[in-house]
């Protein structure tokens, strides 16, 4: 079954293995070629990754996303097409918007909760 064997070796290995064995008579036009100058590294599945991890990006609205969803199980459906704004979005814009003013995060977050579900949201049309 030769989905077992996919994944065993490279492909100038198995190649070199059907020309041995007679799976296949005449030899790619590559293959002489990849022979002569094999690949630096191996291209394996089990070869290690590199050491270094990758950071995380983190942007300072992702903080109000979070605590917008942590707080209201929002099922409002989200169009992909224009412009659309749901109740996250204008939330995080109105909190960036009261941070940038000088509130700090937590008496943002309630003024903009105040504003959103009382219809007095002025800051964001």
């Amino acid at each position: 079954m030769v989905g077992s064997r996919h994944l065993r070796g490279t492909v100038l290995s198995r190649v070199r293995n059907l020309l041995r064995s007679g799976g296949i008579k005449k030899p790619p036009l590559w293959f002489p070629v990849v022979e002569a100058f094999p690949p630096l590294k191996e291209t394996k599945l089990t070869r290690k990754g590199d050491e270094e991890l990758m950071h995380k990006i983190l942007y300072p609205e992702d903080e109000f996303r979070r605590l917008f969803y942590k707080r209201f199980n929002t099922s409002q459906p989200l169009s992909l097409w224009g412009e659309h704004h749901s109740y996250c979005d204008r939330f995080v814009e109105g909190c960036m918007e009261k941070v940038n003013m000088g509130y700090d995060k937590e008496k943002a977050v309630e003024s903009i909760v105040r504003e959103l579900f009382t219809g007095q949201s002025t800051a964001i049309p």
